[in-house]
């Protein structure tokens, strides 16, 4: 297993994890006690568990990576993992939840990492695609 791989198995985790919060409390326009709390500490913890992580391996590379990405004004902390803000978007179709399958499936294409989406060895898409990944996914939404 190479230095990433593990990191993003349990990042992927995480968003499995959000996908399974009640929906009424990922809609921007439901004001649901404390879901912006609740992301904000996901958030906080995945990102220094990770770094944590990443740093116990030297792994230099994505470090580096994550170095860059940190905002200037942000004098609390050496990296950023997760982007700005807290934009949590209601999935209200099936068209919809396929467009950001989609969109997550073509990451490691579009990174170079992989020529194909089901040559990332943690993609879903080889479920997708009738092959037997390694993590379960959920195909009912």
């Amino acid at each position: 297993m190479n230095h990433g791989e593990k990191p993003l198995q349990n990042h992927r985790a995480s968003l499995t994890a959000l996908r399974h919060l009640d929906r009424a409390a990922l809609d921007p326009g439901i004001h649901a006690p404390g879901h912006r709390q609740y992301l904000a500490r996901l958030k906080s913890w995945t990102a220094r568990n990770l770094i944590q992580y990443l740093a116990e391996r030297n792994v230099k590379q994505i470090l580096d990576q994550l170095a860059f990405y940190k905002k200037a004004h942000k004098g609390d902390r050496a990296y950023q993992f997760w982007q700005e803000g807290v934009h949590p978007e209601l999935i209200q179709s099936d068209a919809m939840m396929w467009q950001k399958i989609d969109y997550i499936h073509q990451n490691p294409v579009k990174r170079g990492y992989v020529d194909e989406v089901a040559h990332w060895r943690y993609s879903s898409a080889r479920d997708y695609e009738g092959a037997s990944g390694l993590l379960a996914v959920c195909r009912e939404w």
